[in-house]
């Protein structure tokens, strides 16, 4: 096959399996969208990109990678609303795996994609008002506490000596007293 030759390393049996359509592809159309996801992913991804090729045939079928990129950044938006304010971070993901432009359109909320998808998009300001809201309701409880912890009744080292002090504190002892 003709992509044999542009693809060496790939195993054009899996490809057609995969993606039987990929047979179809002109080499002229591969070749743009190799150069593409190179120049996408950056420089040293020439092995990624004959094996996000080889993982993923239905990428040879795009128009070129570009649309493909925004098609699929506007469904991980879709997906994680919240990842919006941080467009590079979804670049960054695309960029480090590259399967992801193909593989996060088959799925149309982010509970159905499975846990190595949900983990990419992960973020760290993910459940940061469920967390600030238990936070200040932790400390609303502990300030509303009847049973708190005197400091009084307690010694530095955390020893309750309070009838020690009592039996001393009861009055003058005469050590004399044997008559």
């Amino acid at each position: 096959h003709r992509l044999a030759v542009l693809m060496p390393d790939c195993r054009m049996c899996d490809m057609v399996q995969r993606e039987p359509l990929c047979i179809r592809v002109s080499l002229i159309h591969a070749t743009n969208l190799m150069l593409q996801l190179q120049e996408f992913l950056g420089e040293g991804a020439g092995r990624n990109v004959q094996r996000t090729f080889e993982q993923f045939p239905a990428l040879l079928l795009a128009d070129d990678v570009p649309s493909t990129v925004r098609t699929t950044s506007a469904h991980i938006l879709k997906l994680k609303p919240v990842m919006s304010d941080f467009p590079e971070r979804v670049t960054k993901v695309l960029k480090q795996n590259p399967s992801m432009l193909y593989r996060v359109h088959l799925y149309d909320t982010l509970e159905e994609c499975p846990f190595d998808i949900q983990n990419l998009l992960t973020h760290p300001l993910d459940g940061k008002a469920e967390r600030e809201e238990r936070y200040r309701a932790e400390w609303e409880e502990w300030d509303n506490a009847e049973d708190y912890f005197d400091p009084i009744e307690w010694m530095l080292d955390g020893y309750d000596d309070s009838n020690e002090n009592d039996e001393l504190d009861s009055g003058p002892h005469d050590i004399h007293d044997d008559e």
